[in-house]
């Protein structure tokens, strides 16, 4: 056989094992997507059983080579009290052999809107906003994202679960009645357990009615806030009255919340007379020998906020009923 034919044996062996290898990591790809658009449409039945609204858009593959995912148009979700689109939205997953235990599902929407009960649409805007979502809960975390009239933070992180949730925030600035961003809180972070957990069948409003006629209780047994100077931390638990309004009642430790009081009134979050009157009732509680902090008791109730038995501030009032247009 001629030399030269023997140099270029191996170069054609080596193309032709590296086009079988491409050719079944395309079959691969291929089955993966084709798996991820069938999870996609059951997930939605499913949601759909449960009387919300679901709207998938046209979905092409995405991911190659790495990931097998779908890249969707406008999609929508809307239940009796809230109703959340997307321009666009890519879920994906990393590539596995078929049969194999699937791995987290990414989802990364963008042009995103939401609304909450009859309330006006609120654009969501971030610069990285991406849920992985399990086959028992889903870790949301998003950098610099904000819902104007509503909130903002640098970052965010929320894990659901199966009958809680966990979330940490920084930079979070947190909007008043009328939209207007208030202080910002440098650090918060909570733990939460929900008992009974929550059924979405029937929508947000439905949701919460079913699980306030159960005597549905969140324990926050793990809170800490931390704002300029100012620190708190303590353990409360939330039920919701007849009118589906929020009730708490916790006790939280306090340190270095002078400052910040002041800080408030500055702001225009805070009236002067409030802040004074707050100061006054957090300096006679805090103890001599301990860090100078005070331990108080935070209640709300009918949309008051007190402190040590002290109205602080009326909040706003949470709105359930279904949005008058939505997907």
């Amino acid at each position: 056989m001629p030399r030269s034919l023997l140099l270029w044996k191996p170069i054609v062996w080596g193309c032709g094992a590296f086009a079988a290898v491409g050719l079944v990591h395309g079959v691969i790809w291929l089955i993966s997507v084709d798996r991820m658009a069938v999870l996609l449409q059951e997930q939605a039945h499913t949601i759909q059983t449960q009387n919300w609204r679901v709207i998938l858009g046209s979905a092409q593959p995405s991911g190659w080579p790495r990931r097998a995912g779908l890249a969707i148009g406008p999609t929508s979700i809307g239940s009796d009290g809230l109703s959340w689109r997307a321009e666009r939205v890519i879920a994906d997953t990393a590539l596995r052999w078929p049969g194999s235990n699937s791995g987290p599902i990414s989802i990364r929407p963008t042009g995103q809107w939401v609304r909450f009960g009859s309330g006006a649409e609120h654009a969501i805007t971030a610069q990285d906003l991406v849920a992985e979502v399990t086959g028992d809960g889903a870790v949301i975390q998003g950098t610099t994202l904000e819902v104007p009239g509503m909130f903002q933070t640098q970052t965010l992180q929320l894990q659901l679960r199966p009958g809680g949730m966990t979330m940490s925030a920084e930079r979070l600035r947190l909007s008043d009645a009328a939209g207007a961003p208030g202080p910002v809180i440098d650090m918060v972070s909570l733990n939460a357990a929900l008992s009974p957990p929550v059924a979405a069948a029937g929508g947000l409003q439905s949701a919460a009615t079913a699980w306030q006629a159960a005597n549905g209780v969140m324990d926050l047994s793990e809170f800490t806030l931390t704002a300029g100077r100012a620190r708190a931390s303590g353990k409360a638990t939330i039920t919701l009255d007849a009118s589906l309004q929020p009730n708490l009642d916790g006790v939280v430790h306090v340190t270095g919340y002078a400052a910040e009081l002041d800080g408030l009134v500055a702001t225009g979050f805070l009236r002067t007379q409030t802040a004074v009157a707050a100061k006054a009732v957090l300096g006679l509680l805090a103890a001599p020998s301990s860090d100078g902090g005070a331990d108080v008791r935070v209640q709300v109730a009918d949309g008051i906020l007190t402190v040590a038995q002290f109205p602080l501030m009326r909040l706003p009032v949470l709105e359930w009923s279904a949005a008058k247009s939505g997907p």
